[in-house]
């Protein structure tokens, strides 16, 4: 249950820091750089499978490590790892072998990989302990 909170909420603030992200900062800039190459409109169904893999990734490689340790800067760090990684991994290889793909577009998107995530990362944890607490103080109750 705890998990499954952290996964919600690392989930709805990612969604909801992309909504913002893509609407007002990142679609212009990627429409400048690479603007030829973007969709007239996104694969919805592809974007989803991203979302619902990417944090169940980030649940289990970032957020329940960071709640056993019982580390807020543990989920901060593994967080920006992982966003690091997959944005890295995306970016850099469209840098790669996509004619037209541009330095700006990666760096910026890298950036974002890395903040959005990390963010995430920590609403989750946080997310988790509360769900901890609860069910301490819930148990707690129940002895009494």
């Amino acid at each position: 249950m705890q998990l499954a909170r952290a996964f919600v909420a690392a989930a709805v603030t990612f969604l909801i820091l992309d909504i913002i992200w893509l609407t007002f900062i990142a679609f212009e800039i990627f429409q400048r750089e690479v603007g030829g190459l973007l969709r007239a409109e996104p694969n919805l169904i592809a974007a989803g499978a991203f979302y619902v893999i990417y944090m169940f990734g980030l649940t289990v490689l970032a957020i329940a490590p960071a709640v056993r340790a019982g580390s807020l800067a543990m989920a901060l760090w593994l967080g920006a790892v992982l966003g690091l990684t997959a944005y890295g991994t995306f970016d850099l290889t469209s840098l790669a072998v996509i004619e037209g793909w541009t330095v700006t577009a990666t760096v910026v998107d890298m950036i974002w990989g890395v903040t959005g995530t990390s963010a995430a990362a920590v609403v989750g944890y946080l997310a988790a302990g509360r769900a901890a607490n609860t069910g301490l103080r819930s148990a707690g109750a129940n002895k009494l």
